[in-house]
């Protein structure tokens, strides 16, 4: 390949995945209670890996979660060898609307390039979150993979990011009152009238709510037609499934996309810990490439 592609610990593809595609993913840092981890690659002195279920078990038990952003250090330590070995660098980056690792990512960059003139190293805010993020970096490196080079796989990454839609409902709504995304009245409200938000990743790459049904199966149908609503050819680009131990529902949403639209999830992956830290278990997602872009 002509060039690295790179992206971060949010993009919740597989380890398999990633192994088999060999893009490496920078982990971020996540407390439980007062245990740290870096899920993903892991680092010196904090535990490098935990069970899914045992995260999410612990978050309904009520332990505190909380994820660190990227620092510009922690960027020039993981991109200084792959400069030094000659690569240049494509990395796909967490929205910048939801955290400021990408901001830290072009300084960290800006750093790197002066002090190694002859590599580049590309920075690109996907303004996508979990598997998402993870759909643009898969598309991303089958152009690489194909051929294209850095500039050509950049420029297909900015012009594709707008059109990733991440349908996703929550199961409990006080994991978004506790990430400050609701309010406590809201929370109360919605809980007691079973109401379920429908929501995306916006053009701007922050939180949006669509829609609002009532009822876990409804929640369900309406990804479902959320997808619908926004593709013309569903069979066109891949099409991904992420949960929050909730496996039983995702096989079944799986089973009304293949029901609805006569094709296959590409790929189903656990919501990893630093998107599930702040969305809660119960969390569902349906992602998908749009026709157009969000405005």
């Amino acid at each position: 390949m002509s060039f690295r592609l790179v992206t971060d610990g949010t993009c919740d593809l597989s380890h398999a995945v990633a192994l088999e595609r060999d893009i490496p993913v920078i982990p971020f840092k996540v407390a439980v209670g007062n245990e740290d981890f870096r899920p993903y690659n892991g680092d010196p002195g904090l535990k490098n890996t935990f069970s899914i279920g045992e995260f999410y078990a612990r978050m309904r038990a009520q332990e505190n979660t909380h994820t660190s952003q990227i620092n510009p250090e922690d960027y020039i330590r993981y991109f200084t060898p792959m400069l030094e070995a000659g690569e240049d660098v494509l990395y796909l980056a967490f929205s910048s609307g939801l955290s400021g690792s990408c901001q830290n990512a072009m300084l960290a960059a800006r750093e790197l390039e002066e002090k190694y003139p002859g590599r580049r190293l590309e920075v690109v805010d996907t303004l996508c979150a979990s598997l998402g993020q993870g759909l643009l970096v898969w598309l991303v490196d089958d152009r690489r993979k194909s051929g294209a080079s850095l500039d050509q796989a950049r420029d297909y990454a900015l012009a594709l990011r707008k059109r990733i839609v991440h349908a996703f409902t929550v199961d409990d709504l006080n994991f978004l009152r506790r990430g400050g995304r609701l309010s406590g009245a809201a929370a109360v409200l919605g809980t007691m009238l079973s109401i379920k938000p429908i929501l995306d990743v916006n053009a701007e790459g922050k939180l949006a709510v669509f829609d609002k049904v009532q009822g876990r199966k409804r929640a369900l149908k309406a990804l479902v037609d959320r997808m619908e609503a926004c593709t013309r050819n569903p069979g066109a680009y891949p099409v991904f499934i992420t949960y929050a131990d909730c496996r039983e529902d995702a096989l079944l949403l799986a089973d009304m996309v293949r029901e609805r639209f006569h094709i296959e999830i590409a790929h189903m992956n656990d919501m990893g810990p630093i998107i599930g830290g702040h969305a809660g278990p119960g969390t569902l997602a349906l992602v998908f490439v749009s026709d157009e872009e969000k405005k």
